[in-house]
């Protein structure tokens, strides 16, 4: 088994954009009808689902306990109640248009369109803690934690790329199983992965 290796996929409801995973189940955004579902990545059962802030559901990350969303329009962070989708506390990304981001080091790591900077955000206001710049180009439609490097979608070179968040050096990278390389999770021992083009779901290998 090779880095980046498909071990299953499956197709999802609607254009799939964000990925989070909780620990146990997954969870993604889509586009259509701007809904975000829960779902057992065992048999890909969705177990709930709600209506996303605002237009044009984004990108997700999960901290442990709550879900968090951004939207690209508004420009804003949401904190979500996983049960129901309620709003425990919004505010403003440092730049327009939010693309991705993740939880990392107990802090969330936010990515924009048209700008390679990703910046680290004190999670209780959006405080900038710093940033950096990582070797991806610009529009990361999509961000992971592993634990000890931040995975990107490319989509400038259609590909998954594991960086540095210390210096944004370039650790590791896999062709993208499709054309347009969206939402990323890591669930400790694989990494998720989803496409826009083909709206399908990937489980993909980390070895």
């Amino acid at each position: 088994m090779a880095l980046g290796d498909i071990l299953r996929s499956f197709a999802a409801i609607g254009s799939p954009r964000g990925l989070a995973h909780d620990g146990r189940s997954l969870w993604y955004s889509e586009s259509i009808t701007d809904n975000i579902f829960q779902l057992d990545p065992r048999d890909a059962t969705i177990q709930r689902s709600f209506i996303s802030p605002g237009a044009r559901a984004g990108d997700l990350a999960h901290d442990g306990r709550s879900l968090w969303t951004m939207n690209s329009v508004t420009a804003l962070v949401h904190q979500l109640n996983p049960r129901d989708g309620t709003v425990q506390r919004s505010f403003a990304t440092p730049e327009a248009s939010p693309l991705a981001m993740t939880f990392h080091e107990n802090t969330l790591w936010v990515m924009h369109s048209g700008t390679p900077t990703v910046f680290q955000l004190r999670p209780r206001d959006g405080v900038v803690l710093r940033t950096f710049v990582p070797d991806i180009a610009t529009n990361g439609l999509g961000m992971a934690s592993d634990g000890r490097g931040l995975w990107f979608s490319s989509s400038v070179f259609d590909e998954l790329r594991l960086v540095s968040p210390r210096n944004g050096l370039l650790y590791r990278s896999v062709a993208s199983p499709g054309a347009t390389p969206r939402g990323l999770a890591v669930d400790g021992r694989t990494l998720w992965h989803c496409d826009s083009t083909t709206d399908i779901i990937y489980q993909l290998s980390l070895q």
